[in-house]
């Protein structure tokens, strides 16, 4: 069973760890990244979640995403990550850190909390999706978005994406800079 390291509502680690699914229904605050895959025509990758997954099923997402467990380091979970979602070999050199986040949201009636801290990161590639070999349990489908259209589903609040606005908003910003 994966351990995540629970943490205090300012990000310091309580010295309790415990599974994934107990952090979720007790909110305890934890650590997760994000990794944005952006291509040379300015294309962001979203995976498209698998419908087994036991919250957000079947929404369109950031490209990779990850809980950290116990005693990792967040650059070498997006390494391992970014290869187990969609088959990909990289170094941690290959990504750039755009920013760490504090967000928290609640879901199904209450039962379901996702206090987290994230780091996100950004990947450039030119991979074709072919290329790319999903995890089906994670992921049933990627596709390329010219950020033009992600801006405007995160403005619309688009309901066939997750509700990961605040990584969505550092991405923009960041391209936009």
């Amino acid at each position: 069973m994966e351990l995540i390291d629970t943490l205090t509502s300012e990000g310091n680690l309580t010295g309790l760890a415990k599974s994934r699914k107990a952090v979720h229904e007790l909110g305890e605050w934890h650590r997760v990244i994000f990794v944005f895959v952006l291509n040379s025509k300015n294309e962001v990758l979203l995976q498209h979640r698998s419908a087994i997954k036991d919250h957000y099923p079947n929404l369109w997402d950031v490209s990779i995403g990850g809980h950290v467990s116990t005693n990792e380091d967040s650059l070498r979970v997006a390494v391992r990550e970014v290869e187990e979602e969609i088959g990909l070999h990289i170094t941690e050199t290959d990504l750039e850190h755009l920013g760490a986040l504090k967000t928290s949201l609640i879901k199904n009636d209450g039962t379901y909390f996702d206090n987290e801290f994230s780091d996100v990161y950004l990947l450039r590639t030119d991979k074709p999706i072919k290329d790319f070999v999903m995890q089906t349990t994670e992921v049933q489908d990627l596709k390329w978005i010219e950020i033009k259209k992600l801006q405007q589903m995160v403005d619309e609040k688009d309901q066939t994406l997750t509700p990961r606005y605040e990584q969505y908003e550092l991405l923009l910003n960041t391209l936009k800079k």
